[in-house]
């Protein structure tokens, strides 16, 4: 059973919280943190979010570097298999290369990629090409 907020010291929090953040290192999801943990997904998120602030930046820019090297060492052998058509190599690496998307944080949000910007561009050229016809 989950223990209440007031319950838990700051000591015990900041624990919480890097075993969260090692388990998101590690590829889990907020669901299956949460569920190992026996805490809510916004618990899990609140968790990763005293993280990043509290803990000093340069330990987890560290940290990350550290897991993506890893990473990058361990696909390389793996690489010139899946290039040379090993069918489990591919699954290995598209296995790697998600965990190296999770651990630069690019499925926690959407970027914008500009297209906003270039349909109101568009719109404002059609504008104005209509205005010299007129």
């Amino acid at each position: 059973m989950a223990k209440l907020k007031k319950d838990l010291s700051d000591a015990e929090r900041w624990r919480r919280s890097e075993k969260v953040w090692a388990m998101r290192l590690a590829g889990l999801t907020y669901r299956q943190i949460g569920t190992k943990l026996n805490i809510s997904e916004d618990t899990v998120k609140r968790d990763i979010d005293r993280i990043k602030i509290d803990y000093p930046t340069q330990n987890v820019r560290d940290l990350i570097a550290e897991q993506n090297a890893k990473l990058v060492e361990m696909m390389k052998p793996q690489f010139f298999k899946a290039i040379n058509g090993d069918r489990r190599a591919v699954e290995v690496m598209l296995k790697m290369m998600d965990q190296q998307a999770k651990l630069f944080g690019l499925y926690d949000h959407e970027d914008d990629n500009g297209q906003a910007d270039v349909m109101a561009a568009f719109r404002a050229m059609g504008e104005a090409i209509r205005g010299k016809a007129a």
